[in-house]
């Protein structure tokens, strides 16, 4: 593992030989890259590069191999049975905690709109049961 892939491990989880990515999948330190280890995951841009994403700090994660494999370049993806979306970090963000993925610092982040047992209420003005 190079400087710059261990320096970006160090700073999203710390001394952990151990991480989870933003859909809980574990991760270990000491399998980057590796396709064949259940473990191995990469460096991942959150809002993709083809989205209009850039290569900062703030638009990277860690993923799991097969999440990131998964996931392609959309923006709206169901991984799992579990339909997720990038947005602008917000306070929204900070709200929605995602396995415990912590997005602080970086300027998107990856929320989860439904989930095969729950629907997230998502406000809509044209729509509205007070209106009446």
């Amino acid at each position: 593992m190079d400087k710059e892939v261990k320096k970006f491990w160090d700073n999203e989880f710390g001394d952990s030989e151990v991480g989870h990515d933003f859909t809980g999948k574990e991760v270990r330190k000491s399998s980057y890259g590796d396709e064949k280890s259940k473990f191995g995951w990469n460096i991942d841009h959150i809002l993709p590069i083809s989205k209009g994403g850039t290569d900062h700090y703030y638009n990277l994660q860690i993923t799991h191999i097969t999440t990131n494999n998964e996931r392609g370049n959309r923006p709206v993806f169901w991984l799992d049975g579990t339909l997720y979306q990038i947005k602008r970090n917000s306070k929204i963000c900070n709200e929605d905690v995602i396995a415990d993925y912590d997005f602080d610092g970086k300027k998107y982040c990856i929320t989860i709109l439904q989930t095969d047992m729950v629907e997230q209420y998502v406000y809509d003005p044209w729509y509205d049961d007070d209106l009446y």
